[in-house]
């Protein structure tokens, strides 16, 4: 046989150690998340830029006005 190592067929369908009729409280939980919830959005890499570049402009216009403030008081 080559070295092939060939699995009876009632090892295989025994089920004695394959018992998946009733779920795990755990994976039926997952399960329900996974119905309800979108999945996640892919984000293009420019998507990701526009979104750094638009946060450091409104952050640079928020410390800009911050130290206009400054002066004026």
């Amino acid at each position: 046989m080559n070295g092939v190592v060939a699995m009876g067929s009632n090892e295989y369908n025994s089920g004695s150690n394959n018992n998946n009729s009733e779920a795990s409280p755990a994976r039926e939980e997952y399960r329900k998340e996974a119905d309800c919830s979108p999945p996640p959005v892919k984000v293009s890499k420019r998507d990701k830029e526009r979104e750094r570049d638009r946060e450091r402009r409104e952050r640079r216009e928020r410390e800009r006005e911050e130290r206009e403030r400054a002066v004026v008081s």
